[in-house]
């Protein structure tokens, strides 16, 4: 979370819950909360900027790999939308599951890494490195043409 939100200047966090289990020895785990820290490139957020700030929607949504049903393997994509009334969850645009958010929560934390005033973003740990590295690209970019 750190290091996400010092880079980015935000870190998302999913709060699950992840039932009791019985493992094939017998062994019982018992149920738990799972923070579950997010990288910024698979969320998707829709919602308002308005001093609520009401959040309508949340994507979450990323590729891995598995095994079809000939026995290779294959790239699949994985959605989860959730909204306050529904919970869905598609692999390769295909519906696998659909129920009521029974919370009718978005168990989701923005944190901000430095707040900015007048917006609903943080601000990056690395925000005054970025005209240094354009300033660098470009004068790189200049001598490596003079060659």
């Amino acid at each position: 979370m750190g290091q996400q939100g010092g880079v980015s200047g935000d870190a998302f966090v999913k709060v699950a819950y992840e039932p009791a289990w019985e493992d094939e020895a017998g062994n019982i785990h018992p149920g738990r909360v799972r923070i579950l820290p997010l990288n910024l490139l698979i969320v998707s957020l829709r919602g308002t900027h308005t001093i609520e700030n009401r959040l309508l929607e949340f994507k979450l949504k990323y590729r891995f790999w598995g095994t079809n049903t000939e026995g290779t393997r294959s790239v699949y994509t994985y959605t989860e939308l959730i909204r306050s009334d529904t919970i869905r969850e598609f692999v390769n645009d295909e519906l696998i599951d659909e129920r009521p958010n029974a919370l009718a929560l978005f168990l989701l934390c923005i944190i901000a890494n430095h707040p900015a005033s007048g917006s609903p973003w943080g601000m990056s740990d690395v925000q005054d490195l970025i005209t240094l590295n354009r300033q660098y690209n470009e004068t790189a970019t200049d001598i490596a043409g003079h060659r």
